[in-house]
């Protein structure tokens, strides 16, 4: 991986306008031509700024890619963690599930084109930023299943976190890849509660074989 030198970081207003500026760049050129084409280059002219204002705040183009998909998911993980957290009980399970996976694919979809590209970035240099981003979420989702323990099935809270977390964040990101859009449509969102909902149940009929062999 090309590491992240960011050479200074603003302190003054208009430095960090300027930074935001370069950072908005980007984001235009990766939604308007992907990740292959976007140039130090391109983002500087999209920014308005020259090459060499550019490198006075980022060391390349990986920097720029690095500190935006750090702003994206430090941003999904803090929506995200809202949307658990304001979950309240409800009698009906299928249709807390439902509600709650509509909330976090809304998140998913804010800004599906530019996520896609950084998705891209991030698959070739080794998902460690994604790996980060879904152990705080895993830590997340293990809060949110103690807290309504007492409607889904026994769960060892640690395990089913990361299965949960995994199970989503895989079928999320490979359906996004094929199809950004795709989260969008009703019937895909349904599918997605169903798996959900089907593993938490407390009639899971995996879960019952074992209930009954105790």
């Amino acid at each position: 991986m090309t590491p992240r030198s960011k050479v200074r970081k603003p302190s003054q207003e208009r430095s960090r306008v300027t930074m935001e500026a370069i950072l908005q760049g980007a984001s235009q050129v990766l939604r308007a031509e992907g990740l292959a084409a976007c140039s130090t280059t391109k983002i500087a002219k999209r920014a308005g700024v020259s090459v060499g204002t550019l490198y006075q705040y980022f060391a390349n183009k990986e920097a720029v890619f690095e500190e935006l998909i750090d702003r994206l998911l430090a941003q999904r993980a803090t929506a995200r963690s809202a949307v658990l957290a304001a979950q309240e009980d409800s009698d009906d399970l299928g249709a807390a599930v439902r509600g709650l996976v509509d909330q976090l694919l809304a998140i998913h979809l804010a800004d599906p084109e530019l996520q896609h590209e950084l998705h891209r970035y991030e698959a070739m240099n080794g998902f460690g930023r994604l790996e980060r981003y879904e152990d705080r979420m895993q830590g997340v989702v293990a809060e949110a299943l103690v807290r309504h323990a007492a409607r889904l099935r026994p769960l060892e809270t640690a395990l089913a976190a990361r299965v949960i977390v995994h199970a989503m964040t895989g079928v999320v990101e490979r359906m996004a890849r094929q199809d950004p859009l795709s989260l969008g449509q009703p019937e895909v969102r349904r599918e997605i509660a169903a798996l959900l909902a089907g593993y938490v149940s407390p009639m899971n009929p995996v879960a019952l074989l074992d209930a009954g062999s105790t």
